[in-house]
């Protein structure tokens, strides 16, 4: 079921831009104009010209973040908005799926909505239960992570990882930890052991 549409593509920013430009026939492939390619092989490519990311984020986060976030972002803004969904209703202070409450409140912290995100975090670290093998932890290191706190996502990993959640190789992946790259206790982390 698709409940809403976001684009944001070389063909076409918003829906109807984007099925104009399928209509129409329209490619996106054009002359790289982002980089200096005059030492490239590869000269065209489908590039996103006409966006504007930095609206996307504040100052602070576009520093720690790869372009493909705010495209992401816009993206899922557009198809909330476009689903119709009322995105309070969602909000229901019962719900008890993890997965759940640390989406939004990684949305919440990407939107700077400190006390949604805060909200988010204090549920997840009240839950309890030797079946979660830390994930809930690992929901609130990549909160804390969007906001900015280094440190605290670093100390809910090394949680997570106390209470048995075996990251494999989805937290050198995971995008909403980027901003942990470099960092001495996430490599520490990442480091293989035994």
């Amino acid at each position: 079921m698709i409940t809403g549409f976001g684009c944001v593509t070389p063909i076409g920013i918003g829906r109807k831009a984007f099925w104009s430009g399928l209509a129409n026939g329209r490619s996106g492939v054009r002359r790289i104009e982002s980089f200096d390619v005059s030492h490239s092989s590869i000269k065209i490519a489908a590039e996103i010209t006409e966006f504007d990311w930095q609206a996307q984020l504040n100052a602070k986060d576009r520093q720690h973040v790869p372009r493909t976030v705010p495209l992401a972002l816009a993206a899922a803004r557009e198809a909330v908005s476009d689903s119709g969904l009322d995105v309070d209703s969602l909000s229901d202070e019962q719900t008890q799926d993890m997965t759940l409450i640390g989406y939004r409140g990684v949305v919440a912290a990407h939107l700077h909505d400190s006390s949604s995100a805060d909200a988010a975090l204090a549920r997840l670290r009240g839950m309890t239960g030797s079946l979660r093998l830390g994930r809930h932890l690992v929901w609130c290191a990549r909160i804390a992570a969007a906001v900015g706190d280094r440190d605290g996502a670093i100390n809910h990993l090394r949680g997570a990882l106390a209470r048995g959640y075996c990251h494999g190789i989805e937290l050198h992946a995971d995008p909403e930890l980027r901003s942990l790259n470099g960092h001495a206790g996430f490599d520490e982390i990442l480091r293989p052991k035994g």
